[in-house]
């Protein structure tokens, strides 16, 4: 169960990597006008903290069952 458990966490693992690389730059880079202001907005700021918050809790949630399964969980990186 461990082997299959660590299987599907990397699989998964790179799913979202290969998502990641398929978005396009200028999701990531916002346009810059000629005096270098930013179109991001607090809103675009605010989702994207939310966005790593949400990762975050569950990257959480899959290190707490692995441990409380007696398993090591992945170093993170």
């Amino acid at each position: 169960m461990k082997d299959e458990m660590l299987n599907n966490l990397y699989t998964l693992k790179n799913y979202t990597l290969a998502v990641a690389e398929a978005i396009p730059e200028i999701t990531f880079y916002p346009n810059k006008d000629a005096l270098g202001k930013s179109d991001m907005t607090d809103d675009f700021i605010t989702g994207f903290n939310s966005i790593i918050d949400h990762i975050t809790h569950h990257c959480a949630q899959a290190v707490l069952f692995l441990r409380y399964s007696n398993i090591n969980p992945p170093a993170y990186i």
